[in-house]
């Protein structure tokens, strides 16, 4: 992993040991950073996606339109500069709103548990979209944020529902509200490696540069 600072903001980047098919952008959710996240974008490197992860103070007062035409920026730059092609984006819970967003810019989007405000309208989305959501997710339950969301995608689809997860299942080690749902321990990694297997799949049907391989140089 590598960390590049790129307008004031530290960018994570898990580069692939292997021929490059495409990146993931992820955008962390609420008090997290990339690094709550290690395993699971690992996972995505490891298949052969740079994964693109930038470090924000992210929380329920942030301005996410600054943060998300940040974004943006910072990744107008890295396609300029390493001549990155096709791209996926996604985000966890509020990161999930930033990707919705900005997701008109890529070829594809993986939501984990995505917030979206209640008296804002969302916008039709029109690339392929797959969505998370937990059974015992307090947080964004999955009938008031995911299916409002999931309706509103007007492209190839997918719902992942995961009857005991909760709205952190995604991160490498659990937190408070995870204990308070009850939530075990030992479901992390039977529900990182579901989480994993399926954003793989979904990535691979859109983002694939295996035809046209290129490198990521520091």
């Amino acid at each position: 992993m590598i960390i590049l600072n790129l307008y004031g903001v530290d960018v994570f980047i898990f580069k692939p040991q292997r021929e490059i098919r495409g990146y993931f952008l992820f955008i962390h959710g609420s008090l997290m950073t990339p690094k709550n996240y290690s395993k699971f974008l690992k996972r995505l490197s490891d298949e052969g996606f740079i994964v693109i992860a930038p470090k924000y103070s992210m929380h329920i007062f942030a301005n996410l339109k600054d943060i998300s035409e940040k974004t943006l920026k910072i990744m107008d730059s890295l396609r300029k500069s390493y001549n990155l092609r096709n791209g996926c984006v996604g985000g966890h819970s509020l990161g999930g709103y930033v990707a919705i967003e900005i997701h008109k810019n890529f070829n594809c989007m993986v939501l984990l548990s995505p917030y979206f405000p209640l008296v804002k309208p969302i916008k039709r989305i029109n690339i392929p979209t797959l969505i998370f959501s937990g059974g015992k997710d307090f947080l964004t339950p999955y009938t008031i944020f995911q299916r409002r969301i999931f309706d509103n995608v007007d492209a190839p689809k997918s719902l992942i529902f995961i009857n005991d997860a909760t709205h952190n299942m995604y991160l490498d080690h659990r937190i408070f509200w995870d204990i308070i749902a009850g939530w075990p321990p030992i479901f992390q990694p039977r529900y990182h490696s579901t989480v994993s297997r399926y954003t793989i799949n979904f990535i691979s049907k859109f983002v694939s540069d295996s035809e046209t391989p290129y490198t990521f140089e520091e």
